[in-house]
């Protein structure tokens, strides 16, 4: 499942089929700038990116 979207637009919610756990994993591999999560009731949690610390940087 290949997605765009518009940072402008995070956080955002999606519903999806259901997945396993290792399903969920490839997914978020898929979109690693992303923090992804998802709910006891399968829906799935697009946070925009995390910025780094200004040490990092």
């Amino acid at each position: 499942m290949d997605f765009v979207i518009d940072e402008v637009f995070l956080p955002a919610t999606f519903s999806a089929p259901p997945m396993s756990d290792e399903e969920f994993a490839a997914f978020c591999a898929r979109y690693p700038d992303y923090q992804i999560e998802m709910t006891a009731e399968g829906d799935i949690l697009v946070m925009p990116p995390t910025a780094l610390p200004m040490w990092l940087g």
